[in-house]
């Protein structure tokens, strides 16, 4: 999971000029591309993809208000990942061992 989120937040953040471009501030697709960060879980991803859409703005047009749903799913996987976390870790170590 974690290098597949790099690679594709790399390659959004990398290309973004040229995603401008192609969509415009005005498309729906844009929309998608500012959802790509929701799956990150760790306040430092959040910060990253805060600080990036803030400095983008101008460019997101009908993807803004998709951002902040975007920022408000990262909080959420923080809080669950905190709450839940060490159960889910648990579960896993118990289930693969009872495998071998």
């Amino acid at each position: 999971k974690q290098w597949y989120q790099r690679r594709v937040r790399g390659k959004l953040k990398e290309r973004w000029a040229d995603y401008t471009l192609k969509y415009n501030s005005t498309s729906f697709s844009m929309g998608y591309l500012v959802e790509i960060p929701a799956a990150f879980d760790t306040k430092k991803k959040y910060d990253e993809v805060k600080e990036f859409f803030d400095a983008n703005t101008d460019t997101i047009g009908t993807g803004l208000k998709t951002v902040s749903e975007t920022l408000a799913t990262i909080k959420t996987n923080i809080e669950k990942k905190g709450t839940y976390g060490g159960e889910i870790a648990e579960w896993i170590k118990d289930y693969y061992k009872n495998l071998i």
